[in-house]
This record gives structure tokens, sequence and C-alpha cells, in this order.
């Protein structure tokens, strides 16, 4: 743009508020969608109607190729996730939901916390109902396949809001590759139907907040409202956007310079409320025995969350599911591209300091006041769990949705240093280094597939077999298990396979998805099991996964050297079982128990018994180590004065000639008393053994 014409544009903005349109003045603005196609007003001929579709299709043609990119592999891809541990449960929530407003004269079913949601559950089980689905592989293949394409909807609708943010079309579609090449979301995208669709609501609500302040119709609020309404009924947590939306129609009024322009602005805002308040209202049946009393409940589960989730973080069991600004901004750092990192985060910066410098253009209706909602939506959430001392577990999934307003950030970063550069060959040269950034996310998720769901960036040491493991939580919601049950099939390619599992519960829902015949050949927890199937996080302490001595490993899935899973034989039979005798006659020589013997041996715990069968292994079994220095106890262990290592006998042991015998690793800190047994859930220990180990 010539200097003159950059200071007239520059006069014209000191003299009224500048609209949240093209943020870029020099480049070429795209058709509004708010305008009439072509600039007419009166009808058009079908054959100018023709060619003004295919002039859209023509300027869209980036963004719908790579939709139709994304589809294709998806679909592709869908037959690789598994059932996740929530999966059921949420789609148990739709049917008791539904059943509720079919039969409105019963009460709300009671001991609920997680009837939110509602509005995505809803429809997924009446297109279940509406296709005739009754075979679950069917069921949860087209839960996955909605959820997955709600997803895409969601970078569709950033895709949108960054065109109309910037006026380019390839920074729009650099936003919308940013936020649907988030590896750990891209997987949850098949199996999340909690986190991903409150992530693209929360854009699509975004979308609709840049239009209504665009145009300032009474109906444009009302839409928006509208959005927000079914935002909140996704997560309480909509309550942030919502009030920032409330906050920012009352300043247009405070700052409105006549009468007219403040009663609309009220106008506004009295639209959006009532609309916000009547789509939550009816969309979530959780509240029409009593609304009020319901939002307070939901925002006190909040911060009084019943479930308390011990999590490992930074190598220590962190406080039972509470949060701290370090443990979410930790996770988030550790888990997403770098370079949106670095981009999201020079523009939060540069969004503050341009309020600074400019104080009064973030009160009006600019961009800059629009950059600094974006701000608002991912810092203040993070504030409200901190201060709420909210139960936040699973890594950072309950704040999945920060990652809708940090790709438009990291747009914003990225357009700024774009009007930095002179001349064509650096902002080419911006765009490929972006792209490359981008491709390499790619290969990771390609070469992590179909586990994309633990992916973690350089910023910790991915390198170190067993690491990870003993650092963060690794798979939370057991989706390998799908993987896991396939391999034992290959492994027993004919009869029935039977598996003993700790978490039987998540081995039968994960074998839902597996084809029909596939699914009548697994036995969960059967009178005779031949192998045992176990989930990594339950066993993060000390040592190896799977003492290979004692339970030697048939089949596992590593990630970054982590397993996922681990496959091992529990019934040993011939011609394997000379190496179990000898273990066996080692630990226990001549000492055979009514009850289990239990032994330390080479840093670990050998657990014995003869005669012994499955019963006696299924019984729950605790361990608690005291040690010599309580501050080697993990943070939430530290109250209690002993480290909790229960476990399931299957993961550690095996069965033969009428014996068992297992071997628990144990931590490597200096151990001084152990306290082991089998109890049975309200009525006490059924034996236990207390041993003091000699400093």
């Amino acid at each position: 743009m010539p200097e003159s014409a950059r200071n007239r544009a520059r006069g014209r903005a000191s003299r009224s508020p500048q609209p949240l349109t093209v943020a870029n003045p020099s480049r070429a603005a795209p058709v509004s969608p708010d305008a009439p196609s072509g600039g007419q007003t009166g009808g058009a001929s079908p054959a100018e109607a023709f060619r003004e579709a295919l002039a859209g299709i023509r300027r869209s043609a980036g963004v719908l190729a790579a939709l139709a990119l994304f589809l294709a592999v998806g679909l592709a891809a869908l037959d690789d996730y598994g059932i996740t541990t929530d999966e059921g449960f949420q789609r148990g929530l739709a049917i008791r939901t539904a059943d509720y407003v079919l039969n409105a004269g019963d009460d709300f079913p009671q001991n609920e916390n997680k009837f939110y949601g509602m509005a995505f559950e809803t429809p997924l089980l009446l297109i279940e109902r509406a296709m005739g689905l009754d075979d679950s592989r069917e069921i949860y293949l087209s839960r996955h396949l909605l959820t997955h394409l709600f997803f895409l909807i969601g970078g569709l609708f950033v895709y949108l809001l960054a065109l109309r943010l910037f006026g380019s079309r390839l920074l729009a579609l650099l936003a919308a590759l940013l936020f649907s090449l988030h590896p750990r979301l891209y997987a949850h995208s098949f199996f999340n139907s909690k986190d991903i669709p409150f992530l693209v609501m929360f854009a699509v609500t975004l979308f609709f907040a840049h239009r209504a302040f665009r145009r300032g119709g009474i109906g444009e609020f009302a839409l928006l409202g509208a959005a927000a309404g079914i935002l909140m009924n996704l997560r309480i947590m909509g309550t942030v956007l919502v009030a920032c939306v409330l906050l920012a129609r009352l300043l247009d009024a405070w700052v409105a310079p006549r009468a007219e322009e403040r009663r609309r602005a009220l106008a506004g805002a009295a639209a959006f409320a009532l609309a916000f308040a009547l789509a939550l209202y009816a969309t979530l049946p959780a509240l029409w025995p009593s609304p009020f009393i319901g939002l307070i409940d939901a925002w006190t589960s909040l911060s009084e969350h019943p479930n308390r989730i011990a999590q490992l973080f930074g190598g220590e069991l962190w406080e039972d599911g509470r949060t701290s600004a370090m443990f979410v901004s930790t996770w988030f750092l550790i888990t997403i591209p770098p370079f949106a990192l670095l981009l999201g985060l020079a523009s939060v910066g540069a969004v503050l300091w341009g309020s600074v410098r400019r104080p009064a253009a973030g009160l009006r209706n600019t961009r800059l006041r629009f950059a600094l909602l974006l701000s608002a939506c991912f810092a203040l959430p993070i504030l409200a769990v901190v201060v709420e001392n909210s139960s936040v577990f699973n890594g950072w999934r309950h704040l999945y949705f920060l990652w809708a307003p940090f790709t438009l950030l990291a747009a914003f970063g990225l357009h700024g240093i774009e009007n930095t550069l002179r001349g064509g060959r650096l902002r080419a040269a911006l765009y490929a280094a972006a792209g490359t950034g981008l491709a390499f996310v790619i290969v990771s998720m390609a070469l992590l597939h179909p586990h994309q769901q633990v992916s973690f960036n350089f910023l910790v040491d991915r390198v170190e077999p067993e690491r990870l493991r003993t650092q963060y939580d690794f798979d939370y919601w057991g989706h390998p298990v799908r993987e896991a049950l396939e391999e034992l099939l290959e492994l027993q390619p004919s009869g029935t396979v039977s598996v003993e599992y700790g978490f039987a519960s998540l081995a039968e829902q994960s074998a839902l998805i597996l084809p029909p015949d596939d699914r009548e050949r697994i036995v969960i927890g059967g009178d005779e099991p031949r192998y045992s199937l176990t989930n990594h996080r339950r066993f993060w302490g000390a040592g190896p996964l799977i003492p290979e001595t004692y339970a030697p490993v048939l089949s596992e899935r590593r990630v970054y050297g982590n397993a996922l899973f681990a496959l091992t034989q529990f019934t040993v039979e011939e011609p394997f079982i000379d190496d179990y005798r000898a273990n066996y006659e080692a630990a226990a020589g001549s000492d055979a128990r009514s009850e289990f013997g239990v032994r330390l041996v080479d840093g670990g715990l050998t657990y014995f018994k003869e005669p012994c069968g499955v019963e006696d292994t299924r019984r729950s079994w605790f361990l608690h180590v005291l040690p010599r220095n309580a501050d080697d106890l993990p943070r939430a262990r530290r109250e209690h004065g002993f480290d909790n290592l229960d476990f399931f006998f299957a993961a550690y042991g095996v069965l033969f000639d009428g014996k068992c015998i297992a071997r628990v690793p144990l931590p490597s800190y200096d151990i001084a008393t152990i306290r082991t047994g089998q109890w049975i859930r309200g009525e006490g220990p059924i034996w236990q053994e207390e041993l003091r180990v000699d400093g």
C-alpha cells in the first residue's frame, strides 16, 4: 500500500471504531457472506447464480480439498480406534435422558453427576436408532464417525472465522489445519464424545460471536445466545465465553456515543441472554426439575467433583486429581506442536502489549478487542480451575477446548509476523516454514497411528525407555485394549480365547467394537483363563511393566519405549512349564502355604501358594510400602504415610501344576516396612503379612 493511502487508512481508523473485519487492508478481501452475491440487491438469473456458485467453490477450493482429504483419511482410520472407558457410560446417559424425556412424569435419574453433554449425545443416539443399528460394532463405529465429522466441522468454522478476521484464504487454511492436526485431539476426535464436541462448539460459538458483533443485529445475538446455550450444555466451563460476550456487549453500550446505539447494544445483550437461557434449558433435561439449583450444582461439581483420581505428573502422583497452573501449563506445553506454541504465546504477548498501548481500542468493537476476547477465553478457564481447586485429570483433557482460542491466537501471531515482512519472498518463506511445521506434525501422527493420544513433543525425554511411563500418565482411557484383543486372536487363531484381566469391564467393552465372530471367541475372566491382558496405567511404579522371569511377555504395544499394553501367559501349560517350576522352587523351597507366602527377593516381592486356583488370585490385593524417609513418598501419599501399590495378581503372576507364583517390583527408595495381603470389600483382610526390611 502506498504511504499516503496507509496514512488515510490510519486517519479513518482514528476517527471511528475499527470493525471486526479484514485485518490486513493490503489484501483483497473475500466476498463477505453478509453481503448479497455480486453486490446485487435484485434477483439474479439462474446462469448468474450458477457462475457465482462456481466462483464460491473456486474461492473455497483449498478448504474443501482439505476437508475431503481429512474425511478420506478418517474413514480409512475409523476401524483402528478402540472403545474407551467412558464411551459406554456416555451412551448410557443419553439412553436414560431419552427415557426421562419420553416419560415426563418420572423423576429425573438421581445420583448422576455427568448429565451434561446431552446436546451431542442425544443426536448420536437418535441417529443410531433412526438407522436401526443394533450390533455393538455398528453402533460404536457410527459414534466414532459422527464425532470425527463434528471435529472436522470445527476445523471448517475455524477457517471461516480466520477468513473473516484476516481476509487471507491461505492463512485461514493454515489456522484450520493447525486446529485439526493436534495429535492428541485427532485421536480423541474418534472416541471422545465429551471433550471434542465442547472444543468444536467453542470454535463455533466464537465464529457466531464475531458475526454478531460485526453485524450488531438482535437476531445475530439471539443466534449467538443459542450457540452459547448448547456450548454450556456440553460443559459448565462455557460460562467463561458467555460472560465475555455479555461484558463485550455492555462495553459497546458504555462507549456508544449516541443513545440509539446504546439501546441497540443493550437489546443485543438481552436477546443473547434470553436465547442462551432458553437453549440451555431446552437441551439439558437435568435442569428441568430445578434450573437454578441445577446450575449451582453443576458449577459446584467443577471444584468438588466426586471422582478423585490420583495421576502421575512429573514422576509424582498428583493430589487426587486437583490441579494448579503448573499442572495445566506443563501438560499444555509438552503435548502441542512446538511452532504453534511459539506463535500462540507470542501472539498473547503482542495482544497484551497492544491493549496497554491502545487501551481505548481494547474497549471498542475492534480487532484488538476480539484478540483480547480470545486471550481471555484461553487464560480465564485456567484461572478458574486454579482458584476453584478443580479436578482436572487425564492430562489436560478437560481443557481441550483451550485449543480453539489458542489456534486463532497463533493465526494472529502468524499474521502479525507477516505484516512486519517486506516483500513477497519473505512472506512465502514464512508460510513455507509454517507448512514445514505442519508436515512434521503429520509425519509424527502417522508414525504414532493409531495412538496419537499419547504424543509428546521434544520438551520431554521421549528416548530413554520407560522414562515417560514413570513421569506422566500415558494412556488413561484404554483405547489400545482393542488392539491387544486383536493380537490375542492372532496368537490363538481358533477356539475361544480366555483372558484374565484386572479391568474386566474395559476389556469387555473393548470387545464390542470387534466383528461378531471375533467377539464370540473372547471370554473375559473365565474359569480357566489362559492369558493375561495388562493395561500399563495401573502399574506405573518402579521397574519394568512385567517381570519376564515370572510372567513372560507374549506380545505388547510400545510407544516411545513405553508399553501401552502387555499380553502374558496366565495359565502355563507344557512344554513351557519347567522354567516356572524352577522359579517356584527357588522362591518357595519347601515352604508351601495354605495362604500366600511372601518373600523379598532382589528388589521385589514374590508371592507363592500351593494348592492355588483362579479364585485365589482374583481377590483384591493390597501392597502398602512405608519408606524410612517420608519425603520419598509420592506427593499424593505423604499424608497417609505409606505408598499404595495395590495390584492385580494376573498382571504379575501365573498358574501351573495347581500352584501360583507372582513377582511384584518395589520402589527404589529405602523401605522400612511392607504390609501386604488380600481383602474383601466390606469385610476386611482375608490374610495379611508385615515384612520389616533390614537397613
